[in-house]
């Protein structure tokens, strides 16, 4: 049930450039927080944990994912990504939410 509630909370965002020496939890609360127009302070305690996913397709394709606190923020993530496309460093970024088994 924990798994499944996790991965309720998690999205996977597709086409984010990466960098050798990245830290993608360091940088991802600061592109999240400009897109969503709030201060950084404000996004980084409702991520859990972003991470790059480790299945081989995701591999190949540089696929992150995002573990957030709470339903709602996910959701607005979600919202805001219907309105307007998260454009990081001149790509599109897909997001995807992960649907439990």
């Amino acid at each position: 049930m924990l798994q499944m509630q996790r991965r309720e909370n998690t999205l996977r965002f597709r086409g984010l450039p990466e960098n050798a020496e990245e830290i993608i939890e360091q940088k991802f609360p600061k592109e999240l927080a400009a897109w969503l127009e709030l201060e950084e302070s404000e996004v980084i305690p409702k991520i859990e944990k972003a991470f790059r996913v480790k299945s081989s397709v995701a591999k190949v394709n540089n696929w992150p994912a995002v573990s957030f606190n709470s339903m709602d923020f996910r959701n607005k993530v979600l919202q805001t990504s219907n309105k307007m496309k998260l454009n990081i460093e001149g790509n599109n970024i897909i997001i995807h939410k992960i649907i439990p088994n």
